[in-house]
C-alpha cells in the first residue's frame, strides 16, 4: 500500500509541474510582447544630415526621378525664303554655262613608255655587225681557254662541229643560246655554258640604231 501511495503522489506532482511550466511559458510570451511594443514610439539616432521625411515620400521622389528624363535636344531647321520684287532670284552661277573658267595647262608630263623588243636582225642583213671584245681572234682564245672536256668524252664523241645560235641584244649581252646541231649531249652542254658566260659584245647597229642581232657560231671539236 505504501508503494502505491508514492506512485500516486508522483503522478500528482507531475501534473502540478506541467501546469506551472505552461503558466511560466505564457508569462514569458506575454512579457515579450509587452517589452517589444514600446519600441514603436522610440526614436533612433541617425548621423547628422539624415532626412527625417517619411519613407513614402522618398520612394515617390525616387520614382519621379526615374520617370522624369531630360528631353533630347532637337535642332529645328528653318527655311527662310527671301523674295524681292515678287519674283524669286535664280542662281545664275549654276545655270550659266557660258562662263569660261581659266584652264590649267600641265606641261610636266613624263611618259615612260617602253618600246617592244625588236626582232633580231639576221647577221647577213645587219649594217654594222656586233663585235666580240678584241675581235674574232680574242673570241677563239676565250673559247679555247674555257671549254673543258674529259678525255674519255672526246674519245666517245669523236671530232666534229657544234653549231650554236644566240642573240646579241641592243646592249651587247648574249642571250637565248641554243644548239642548232650538236655532237654529244655532254659536249653540247659544255659549249652552251661557255657561250653564256661571254663578255658583252659591241652591239650591232641598223640605220644608226642599236638592234639585236642573231649570230650562229660553229665550234670545232677535235
Amino acid at each position: 500500500m505504501k508503494k502505491k501511495s508514492n506512485k500516486a503522489n508522483l503522478e500528482n506532482k507531475r501534473l502540478i509541474f506541467f501546469q506551472l511550466g505552461l503558466i511560466l511559458s505564457l508569462l514569458i510570451v506575454f512579457t515579450a510582447f509587452e517589452w517589444v511594443s514600446p519600441l514603436n514610439n522610440s526614436f533612433v539616432l541617425e548621423p547628422p544630415g539624415y532626412n527625417m521625411e517619411p519613407e513614402e515620400d522618398m520612394v515617390n521622389t525616387a520614382r519621379e526621378k526615374e520617370v522624369i528624363k531630360p528631353k533630347p535636344k532637337i535642332t529645328e531647321l528653318k527655311i527662310v525664303e527671301t523674295i524681292k520684287d515678287d519674283e524669286p532670284e535664280m542662281d545664275v552661277s549654276v545655270l550659266d554655262e557660258n562662263i569660261e573658267e581659266p584652264l590649267e595647262i600641265i606641261t610636266n608630263i613624263d611618259l615612260d613608255i617602253e618600246e617592244p623588243p625588236a626582232d633580231p636582225v639576221p647577221w647577213a642583213e645587219i649594217k654594222v655587225k656586233p663585235m666580240f671584245p678584241g675581235g674574232e681572234k680574242a673570241m677563239m682564245k676565250f673559247l679555247q681557254d674555257n671549254v673543258r672536256f674529259p678525255s674519255h668524252i672526246l674519245e666517245m664523241a669523236g671530232t666534229g662541229k657544234v653549231f650554236v645560235k644566240f642573240v646579241i641584244d641592243e646592249k651587247g649581252k648574249v642571250k637565248d643560246a641554243i644548239v642548232l646541231r650538236g655532237l654529244d649531249p655532254l659536249v653540247d652542254k659544255e659549249v652552251l655554258r661557255v657561250v653564256n658566260i661571254m663578255p658583252d659584245w659591241t652591239p650591232g647597229e641598223q640605220f644608226t640604231k642599236k638592234v639585236p642581232v642573231e649570230f650562229v657560231l660553229p665550234i670545232v671539236i677535235q
